[in-house]
């Protein structure tokens, strides 16, 4: 690896470009079947099949969106799964967006009319989401939301239904785990920064995932390119949280004034024009913030 630069023995999947690495590889998709079962109870995984990405947008501004992962269970499900490391406003809409870009695809397809596909998306976040005052958000990470009737419960169409992890909010230590979902919690959120597979990670399917995730699985000059990556990335994740401070501060001021909601997007606005003044390129700030490009270009 290159000389001053310091990984550890795990690549860090919580990162969306490492995640994709190693659960987006058919080599790898017993991996992603044991993960989807652990995430969604109410079905049983057994194969699946990769699917594109790439999707058909709404507008002409907007033609096409690229998902991190997409599969087509043997279920008949498809999941869409993305990975979010930073905060963005609005994010339970964006994952109803990626729901909803699969169905026009399909009706557009003329496959079945409005026959639709049964359909998961599976958010990992690295940040907590609001909820309402309820307990039950103590000592839960994982919300699921789905189209039903208000008053009965009773299910409209299983065209969409959405799963967000909330990592930013897990925050057990090795001792407070105790179960096998915990651990995988534990790891998405973690492995970047362990030095050794803990020895309660003993199962089967924790030691299939810590021997698929070693840096010393790749190739010399794969190790390098890793080094480097995440040499960027983590400047990247310097600069924005700096950037987040400052905007978080100058948007507050103005949030008191003008309320809460302007003065919410008037920190992103902030903070793109800080992560713009540091060199980090449009489609990046556009990710974090939710900005579209025309406006980081117009800042």
């Amino acid at each position: 690896m290159d000389r001053g630069v310091t990984v550890g023995p795990f690549l860090d999947i919580s990162d969306d470009i490492i995640f994709k690495r190693v659960f987006g590889r058919r080599a790898n998709k017993g991996l992603l079947i044991t993960l989807l079962n652990r995430m969604l109870p109410d079905i049983r995984v057994s194969d699946l099949e990769y699917l594109s990405p790439e999707t058909t947008g709404f507008s002409r501004e907007n033609r096409n969106s690229r998902m991190d992962l997409r599969c087509k269970l043997d279920t008949g499900h498809e999941v869409i799964i993305e990975v979010q490391v930073r905060d963005q406003h609005d994010f339970k809409d964006r994952a109803v967006y990626y729901a909803a870009l699969p169905i026009l695809e399909e009706v557009e397809a003329g496959a079945g009319l409005y026959h639709l596909t049964p359909r998961y998306v599976v958010a990992f976040i690295h940040f907590a989401l609001e909820h309402e005052d309820n307990p039950h958000w103590l000592d839960e990470y994982r919300s699921f939301y789905s189209l039903r009737e208000k008053t009965t419960g009773e299910k409209l169409s299983e065209a969409i239904n959405i799963v967000f992890v909330e990592l930013g909010r897990f925050k057990k230590s090795l001792q407070g785990i105790d179960n096998d979902l915990e651990r995988w919690y534990f790891c998405l959120k973690e492995m970047g920064r362990l030095t050794e597979r803990p020895a309660e990670f003993s199962t089967q399917e924790m030691r299939e995932l810590f021997k698929t995730v070693q840096v010393e699985s790749l190739s010399k000059t794969e190790k390098k390119d890793y080094a480097r990556y995440m040499t960027t990335e983590r400047d990247i994740r310097n600069q924005w949280n700096f950037a987040m401070e400052k905007a978080t501060a100058e948007g507050l001021e103005k949030g008191l004034a003008q309320g809460r909601e302007e003065g919410r997007e008037e920190g992103n606005v902030n903070a793109a024009r800080n992560l713009k003044a540091l060199g980090i390129s449009a489609e990046i700030i556009s990710k974090a913030t939710g900005l579209s490009l025309e406006q980081i270009e117009a800042l």
